[in-house]
């Protein structure tokens, strides 16, 4: 019998480092989707055109967001950022969270509302001298929300782990929507699950825990940064009115 489970990560660039699992769940299969070859024991390694040339954010979050468009033979989905572990048997938390929703996350372990986790972006924009988006955009965002009514405080999920009944009616649209405001708005996409959430009324659960203290994921600091990035934040700071 074919697995039903499907453990998947995005490597695009330099920005990532595979990581082999320490533990090999029964029933499931790791694929890495990656536009140059990866050195790997566990992962099958399928070479892909980036879906949004010369992006390589909005690229890796396509991927993550629509499962069911990669993975459509699959029942389940766990998606996991490029510089993340596994260390446990993910079909306990199938077991676990999906019996009664058809997404599960962990939320972010500081925060519980996305227009505080957006302020924190822009403060952090400012010290790092280099942001992902312009400040405006994730602004602009909010303010779009709060016309909304979009409440406060009203839960903010890590992305950096997904687990999915990926091909579930419900869960399409919502990832759907999700990446309608990826490649338009903010790329960082914490600043729009929940509120995707709250719009279709969709359901989900979050993990016990938190994203950088569980038993069954591991996420090294930081990412292999592409050198463009470097140089960018060089040279501003080289020019940087005294």
């Amino acid at each position: 019998m074919a697995n039903r489970t499907v453990i998947y990560t995005v490597i695009f660039g330099n920005y990532d480092e595979l990581q082999e699992p320490a533990v090999l769940p029964p029933g499931c299969d790791f694929i890495c989707l990656a536009d140059k070859p990866q050195k790997s024991k566990h992962w099958q390694i399928r070479i892909v055109e980036m879906p949004v040339p010369g992006d390589l954010t909005r690229s890796n979050r396509r991927i993550k967001m629509l499962a069911h468009e990669y993975f459509p033979e699959y029942e389940y989905s766990v998606y996991i950022d490029g510089n993340v572990l596994i260390k446990g048997d993910v079909n306990e938390l199938i077991r676990d969270y999906l019996s009664d929703a058809n997404m599960a996350l962990y939320r972010h372990d500081s925060r519980d509302c996305i227009y505080a986790e957006a302020e924190a972006i822009i403060k952090l924009c400012k010290e790092k001298g280099y942001c992902q988006d312009d400040p405006a955009i994730i602004r602009k965002q909010m303010e779009r929300y709060r016309k909304e009514n979009y409440p406060l405080h009203n839960g903010l999920g890590t992305t950096m782990v997904l687990l999915r009944r990926h091909n579930e009616p419900d869960v399409r649209r919502a990832m759907e929507a999700w990446w309608d405001i990826e490649r338009s708005e903010s790329k960082r996409d914490q600043l729009s699950f929940n509120y995707i959430a709250w719009k279709q009324n969709f359901s989900f659960k979050y993990f016990a825990g938190y994203s950088r203290n569980n038993d069954y994921f591991y996420r090294h600091k930081g990412h292999h940064k592409p050198p463009e990035k470097f140089l960018r934040r060089f040279f501003r700071a080289l020019f940087r009115p005294e």
